[in-house]
């Protein structure tokens, strides 16, 4: 998808030495996109909160999607958007159904005799009368395709209320760092994994150092892409300072970093 910025014209204006007007400079494009509210909206590309830059300020009144949270004329809208995709089957039930754990165990935390929170149940399904696409061809605009999908997460009794700690997504991490072949891909809006450190207690990163030094000693041709955002997206200056600390640490800084462990090997 290509975006061309509709331009509007910018107003000069020629001065004498007694600084009165004289007439106007020929007008110059100017980006339509940075302007005030009170532009005519047919001439924004983004509508209101659609326009975000969430280092400077996070969202709020949500309800009020079409109002602008940030002033056009001094912050500039971060460089990406959102996509929406629709995901029915088992896997969908998988999300909801850990929805209703996390619903329901702040419900009884926060909210126990407030009948604004009701409690959540899960539904029960007939497979064959909800999961084809035939029952959800009036709500799609294209053809389905059909993948191979599990849903991982990481839960415990204060986040869910199981009676165990589940972490079958950092197993996950694991299992396929340590099984990948040619190249391991990590995108992430963290990159937290400090070695033999007592706070900070995942493996992902012990497990990227082992296969990297595998594929050196069998002079394999292996590469790692770890793909995180430029700074995190918080407002509180504290909570960026505190996300890039680890960060640094996990892959630069200190005799635990990843690039450190990796030199000494």
């Amino acid at each position: 998808m290509h975006i061309l910025p509709a331009t509007i014209p910018r107003r000069r204006v020629r001065k004498n030495s007694n600084g009165s007007d004289i007439g106007d400079i020929p007008e110059e494009s100017q980006s339509a996109i940075g302007q005030s509210s009170e532009i005519d909206r047919k001439q924004k590309f983004f509508i209101g909160k659609d326009y975000s830059n969430v280092y400077e300020k996070d969202f709020e009144t949500l309800e009020k999607y079409s109002e602008d949270y940030i002033d056009r004329k001094l912050v500039p809208r971060m460089p990406w958007h959102d996509e929406a995709l629709v995901v029915i089957g088992e896997i969908a039930r998988d999300v909801a159904r850990h929805f209703i754990q996390r619903w329901n165990i702040h419900k009884c935390e926060k909210y126990l005799n407030n009948d604004h929170y009701p409690f959540l149940l899960p539904k029960s399904y007939d497979d064959e009368e909800d999961l084809t696409v035939k029952n959800w061809r009036e709500f799609l605009q294209c053809k389905p395709f059909k993948v191979d999908a599990q849903c991982v997460r990481s839960v415990g009794p204060w986040s869910a209320g199981t009676r165990t700690i589940e972490s079958s997504i950092h197993n996950a991490y694991i299992q396929m760092i340590t099984a990948a072949k040619y190249y391991i891909y990590i995108e992430n809006q963290f990159f937290i994994t400090i070695g033999y450190d007592p706070q900070v207690r995942n493996q992902v990163g012990d497990t990227l150092f082992r296969r990297i030094e595998r594929a050196h000693k069998s002079n394999e041709k292996f590469r790692v892409y770890i793909v995180i955002p430029l700074l995190p997206g918080f407002d509180s200056i504290n909570a960026v300072q505190a996300v890039l600390f680890f960060i640094m640490r996990s892959i630069t800084k200190g005799d635990s970093s990843l690039f450190k462990r990796l030199e000494k090997a």
